[in-house]
């Protein structure tokens, strides 16, 4: 019980995640950032687009931060473990950025959905 209280917990558990994140490679940083513009999860397949139209390692970067509690993964998506995680990541993305990434990876599935002819789905992610 001593130990528990000798630490320095932040009161706020966003400032606690966003502290957290900060130990990350920036690989490994970034790759939750993108994640946190689709929300709380990401569908693979979506990586897998992400990764060719961005010439990323988008996977290696989610896999490790598995390991490090930040994401759950399951057959079909990456998930943030918790919504505060996402939340400070999303915060980390200044504004303006925000803007140009929701772009970016707007056009970039609206591409592969025009050019593969998938389904409305893909074209529902990019919006």
């Amino acid at each position: 019980e001593e130990s528990i209280q000798s630490r320095k917990i932040p009161d706020d558990v966003a400032e606690f995640f966003t502290h957290a994140m900060g130990m990350l490679s920036p690989d490994h940083l970034n790759a939750l950032c993108t994640l946190s513009c689709f929300g709380a999860s990401i569908e693979i397949s979506v990586i897998k687009i992400l990764e060719e139209g961005l010439e990323l390692q988008l996977q290696k970067s989610f896999d490790e931060a598995v390991s490090e509690g930040f994401l759950d993964k399951t057959n079909r998506n990456y998930k943030f473990s918790h919504d505060r995680i996402q939340e400070a990541a999303y915060s980390r993305i200044d504004q303006d950025e925000r803007r140009i990434l929701h772009s970016q990876y707007g056009l970039i599935l609206c591409n592969h959905a025009i050019k593969h002819k998938t389904d409305d789905a893909m074209l529902f992610t990019a919006v």
